[in-house]
């Protein structure tokens, strides 16, 4: 158990930086991981149209990386007076920074938080020079129990796809940039 709101730690309370970038590049190494045809099998039973890799195994993302995955895109757009000018034109104009993927990003955080959502009070506190509402702050009101997380990234870190290591066969509905390795060599989906 620990205080639901904590002092935000480095490097998570920096301004956008080099430093955060890093941090987020390594919170999110683990975003894609491989999963064995029968542990998919077990998840939902269904491989029809699944993204596999040519070694027979599926590409999947576990939930918490998903939201993190999203908060570090919307964290982006918040801070695109930084970001922005740092990408190439074909970065800024990616799927991945539309309103499209920005509502899709949000509303899994709004499911997610309905889903999960845990009874906790939180109690506003008159404050001299508050950076809030006009001299008011919000304070956590109890303890909340968390995942081990260095558990379970470990355990995620120990599958997750190198892409200089593992290739994606083709799909049937990939759109054809030119980027993809089975591609260029001829190989067969």
């Amino acid at each position: 158990m620990r205080e639901e709101w904590g002092e935000y730690d480095k490097p998570w309370n920096l301004p956008p930086s080099d430093e955060l970038d890093a941090a987020w590049d390594d919170l999110l190494v683990a975003r894609d991981i491989r999963v064995s045809p029968a542990e998919l099998g077990k998840l939902n039973g269904n491989t029809t149209n699944r993204v596999q890799l040519t070694d027979g195994d599926y590409v999947a993302v576990l939930g918490p990386y998903h939201l993190l995955h999203c908060m570090n895109i919307m964290r982006r757009v918040i801070h695109w007076d930084y970001y922005g000018p740092l990408m190439s034109e074909e970065e800024r104009g990616s799927f991945i920074y539309t309103h499209e993927h920005s509502d899709h990003c949000l509303e899994l955080y709004r499911q997610h938080v309905m889903c999960h959502g845990y009874p906790t009070f939180y109690t506003g506190e008159w404050v001299a020079d508050s950076k809030s509402f006009p001299n008011k702050e919000l304070r956590p009101g109890g303890l909340t129990k968390c995942v081990n997380w260095d558990s379970m990234d470990g355990w995620a870190r120990q599958r997750a796809l190198n892409v200089q290591e593992h290739k994606v066969k083709p799909g049937p509905f990939e759109k054809h940039y030119g980027k993809h390795e089975s591609h260029k060599t001829g190989g067969s989906s």
